[in-house]
C-alpha cells in the first residue's frame, strides 16, 4: 500500500470515534440516519483494509464486507440527507433499500458484478498487489451509483430552493459531498498514485457532516469526552508512537544497557503502559478543565432554579428566578419575556431591567408565534431570519428585534401549549450561542414552563376565590382584607370607604325576573368599576349592596366621586325605557378615616349606619356619617344629605305602591 497503510487505519479510527461519540448522544431520526452513515464508512473502509491484510477468516469475506458498505454507502447518505431536510416520508428509501440488497445478495452468490481481486505478490518486495477483472456487468452498478447520486443532488437542490434556512445548513454537506468526489478523481491523477486520496477525503466528508449537525445544535461536544473515548484516544496514540518507536528502543535497551531480549520486553511493556495511562490522564484533565467544568456549573445552576421555582406559586417571582439563572450561565445582558394572556396573545411582563418599556406584545397568529408552536427548543435570529414567517413580519416589529439586538428566541413550551416566550440578546463581544448554551436554556425553560403554568392556574384559582362570579368585583372577604391591609399601609393619611345600596332591589326582581335583577347589578357594578378606575378598590359588599375603598381620599372627594356614580345610574334609567316601573336609584354612605373614624371596624360601621338612614329617611341619596346625624335620625334634618331626590319616586309612587299590594295580595 506504499507505506500508506496508516490512512486506512486512520479513517477506520475516525468513523469508529464518531459513532461511539453519538452512541451516548440524545437519539433522534437524524441521528441514527448519521450513524447508519457512519456504520457503512467503517464496513467499506474496515473491510477494504482487512482484506489488504488478509485477515481471518478470508480475503473474500472481507471483500464482500467492503462491497456491502460502498453499496449502502450511498443509500445511507442519501437518507440521511432527507432526515436532515426534514422529508420523512420518501418511497425511495425502501426502492433503493431493496435494489441494494437483492444486488448485494446476488453478488455474493454470482460474483456476476464484482469478483474478489487476485493477490499477486510483486517481485523483490513483501507487500502484495490487489489485481481486480471487471466484468461488464460492473457498469449496472455504476448506473444505479448515478441514479442515486443524482436524486441526492436533486433533493438538496429543492431543500434549498424551498428555504434559505436549510440552503445555509447545507453548505457543509455540499462541500463535503464535492471533497469526496474530488477525491475519487485525483485517484487517476499520476501525482497521487499509490496515496489513497478517496480515504482521505471521506474522513473529510464524515467530519463535514459531523459540523453540519453540530450547526443545527443536535449533539454536544462533551459526547466525545466521554471516559471510553478517553480510553479509545489515549490507547490509539500510545499505539501509534509505540509502533514507530519499538525498534529504536529495543536497539538502545540492548546496545546501552546490554540487557537480554525477555528483559527487554518487559521494560518496554512497562514503559508503554505507563505511557497509557499517562495519556488518558492527560486527556481527562484537558477535557474537564475545557468542557467538563463548565457543565458541571449548569448542572449546579440548573438545580438551584428548579429548587427556587418549586417553592414559588407567583409568575413574576418565577420570571425573575429565569432571569436570574439566564444571566448567570449565559452570560446575556437583555432578556424579555412574554406570556399569554386569557385571550391567547403574549404580552411582555417582564424583563432583565425594570426600567425597559414592556408596550411589546404579539398575536396568537404572530410569525414568530407560529413558527415557535411548530418548532422545538430554541430559534436562532439569524437562522430565523431567512425564513418566510421573518419576512411576513411588519416592518416595526423588525426595527424592534434589531434594536433590542435580539439573537435567541426561546419557547417557554409545556407539551403543546406555549406558555411564553423568552427574547436574549447578543452575547458579550457578539459570541455566539453554542450548543451548550441551547442546551441549558431548553432545560431552564422546559422546568419554568411548567411552574409558570401551575403558577397561572394558581393565581387565576386564587383570583376567581377573590372575586364575586356575577360582577367580577372582589367579593366581602377580600374587601375586609383590603381593608385592613390599607388602613395599616395608609397610617395616619386618610382614607374614604363609601357603601352602596340598591333601593328596592326586592321589587325590581319581582317586577322584571331574577335573570334581569342581574344584568342590572353587573351594570352597576360596571359604572361603579369604571368611575373608580385605579384609584380605589370596589366589591360587592352583599347580595344587593356595593363598597368603595378609596386610599388617600377626603370625604368630599368621595363624595363627589359618589355623586358621579349615582348620575350615571341615573342615565341608566333613561336608557331602559322598558322598566320605568322602577327605577334603578342607590343609597349611599361615607365615611372616612381619621375624620369620622379611627379604626376599620368603626369605619365599615359608620358608612353602613349612614346607609341605614338614608334607607330610612326616603332613600335615593348620599349621606355622608357624622354622629349628630346618626343620633338624631327623627330630626328630619337634611344635613349631609345630597340632594337626589328627584320626581322618580313621587311620580310613579301610586304604580308602585298598587303592584306591591297586588304581588303581596297574590
Amino acid at each position: 500500500m506504499y507505506n500508506y497503510g496508516w490512512m486506512s487505519v486512520l479513517a477506520l479510527f475516525c468513523y469508529t470515534f464518531l459513532l461511539m461519540a453519538f452512541v451516548a448522544a440524545k437519539k433522534s431520526r437524524l441521528i441514527y440516519s448519521f450513524m447508519g452513515l457512519l456504520f457503512t464508512m467503517i464496513l467499506w473502509t474496515g473491510g477494504s483494509y482487512f482484506m489488504r491484510l488478509q485477515l481471518w477468516p478470508s480475503m473474500e469475506f472481507w471483500f464482500h464486507i467492503s462491497i456491502l458498505g460502498l453499496a449502502f454507502l450511498l443509500f445511507t447518505f442519501l437518507n440521511f440527507i432527507l432526515e436532515f431536510i426534514g422529508r420523512k416520508r420518501s418511497k425511495s428509501r425502501v426502492i433503493w433499500f431493496t435494489v441494494l440488497l437483492v444486488l448485494f445478495l446476488v453478488n455474493i452468490k454470482t460474483e456476476i458484478f464484482l469478483a474478489p481481486p487476485e493477490a499477486v505478490k510483486i517481485p523483490g518486495m513483501t507487500r502484495m498487489a490487489f489485481v481486480y477483472d471487471f466484468q461488464w456487468t460492473v457498469v449496472i452498478l455504476f448506473a444505479i451509483f448515478v441514479l442515486m447520486i443524482a436524486q441526492i443532488l436533486a433533493v438538496i437542490w429543492r431543500g434549498a430552493q424551498n428555504d434559505r434556512l436549510v440552503a445555509r445548513q447545507l453548505t457543509p454537506i455540499i462541500i463535503g459531498i464535492f471533497i469526496l468526489f474530488l477525491g475519487h478523481v485525483l485517484l487517476t491523477v499520476p501525482f497521487f498514485r499509490g496515496f489513497p486520496t478517496d480515504i482521505l477525503a471521506g474522513v473529510i466528508n464524515a467530519y463535514c457532516l459531523f459540523y453540519a449537525l453540530y450547526r443545527k445544535h443536535l449533539f454536544k461536544l462533551t459526547l466525545l469526552v466521554s471516559k471510553a473515548n478517553c480510553y479509545i484516544i489515549g490507547a490509539v496514540m500510545v499505539l501509534l508512537i509505540a509502533y514507530n518507536s519499538i525498534q529504536p528502543m529495543e536497539e538502545f535497551f540492548e546496545e546501552k544497557f546490554s540487557l537480554s531480549s525477555s528483559k527487554v520486553i518487559m521494560v518496554i511493556s512497562t514503559i508503554v503502559l505507563v505511557m497509557t495511562i499517562l495519556f488518558y490522564w492527560l486527556l481527562r484533565k484537558f477535557f474537564s478543565q475545557l468542557f467538563i467544568r463548565e457543565e458541571i456549573i449548569q448542572s449546579e445552576n440548573l438545580k438551584e432554579f428548579s429548587h427556587a421555582v418549586s417553592k414559588s406559586l407567583h409568575v413574576r417571582e418565577i420570571l425573575q428566578e429565569l432571569v436570574d439563572v439566564i444571566q448567570k450561565t449565559v452570560d446575556v445582558n437583555k432578556i424579555y419575556i412574554c406570556i399569554e394572556n386569557e385571550q391567547g396573545n403574549y404580552e411582555m411582563i417582564h424583563s432583565a431591567s425594570p426600567l425597559d418599556k414592556k408596550s411589546f406584545s404579539m398575536k396568537r397568529d404572530h410569525p414568530i408565534v407560529e413558527y415557535l408552536k411548530k418548532s422545538e427548543g430554541c430559534l436562532l435570529m439569524k437562522d430565523f431570519r431567512r425564513t418566510v414567517a421573518y419576512r411576513s413580519m411588519w416592518e416595526e416589529e423588525k426595527q424592534q428585534l434589531s434594536a433590542w439586538k435580539i439573537e435567541c428566541l426561546v419557547a417557554l413550551k409545556d407539551e403543546e401549549d406555549l406558555v411564553g416566550i423568552v427574547m436574549l440578546s447578543e452575547k458579550p463581544k457578539r459570541a455566539p450561542y453554542t450548543y451548550d448554551d441551547i442546551n441549558f436554556l431548553i432545560s431552564v425553560d422546559s422546568v419554568s414552563s411548567i411552574a409558570v403554568k401551575n403558577s397561572k392556574l394558581y393565581e387565576k384559582a386564587y383570583e376567581e376565590a377573590r372575586r364575586d362570579e356575577l360582577t367580577g368585583l372582589l367579593n366581602r372577604k377580600c374587601f375586609v382584607e383590603t381593608l385592613r391591609e390599607q388602613t395599616s399601609k395608609l397610617g395616619e393619611k386618610s382614607l374614604a370607604l363609601v357603601i352602596l345600596n340598591v333601593d328596592d332591589f326586592k321589587l325590581y326582581n319581582q317586577l322584571y325576573g331574577n335573570q334581569e335583577g342581574d344584568a342590572a347589578l353587573q351594570r352597576i357594578a360596571q359604572i361603579i368599576r369604571a368611575s373608580v378606575g385605579e384609584n380605589g378598590f370596589v366589591a360587592r359588599y352583599s347580595g344587593k349592596e356595593f363598597a368603595i375603598i378609596l386610599p388617600e381620599y377626603d370625604i368630599y372627594s368621595a363624595k363627589n366621586l359618589t355623586e358621579n356614580i349615582c348620575r350615571q345610574v341615573k342615565n341608566l334609567n333613561a336608557k331602559t325605557d322598558n322598566y320605568a316601573l322602577k327605577m334603578l336609584t342607590l343609597s349611599c354612605g361615607i365615611c372616612a378615616i381619621p375624620y369620622t373614624a379611627s379604626t376599620m371596624d368603626e369605619l365599615i360601621y359608620n358608612a353602613d349606619m349612614a346607609v341605614y338612614h338614608v334607607k330610612h329617611t326616603g332613600k335615593n341619596a348620599i349621606l355622608i356619617y357624622s354622629a349628630g346625624e346618626v343620633e338624631n335620625q327623627n330630626s328630619g334634618g337634611e344635613a349631609g344629605r345630597s340632594g337626589y331626590k328627584d320626581s322618580a319616586y313621587s311620580e310613579y309612587a301610586s304604580t308602585i305602591y298598587a303592584l306591591t299590594a297586588a304581588i303581596d295580595t297574590k
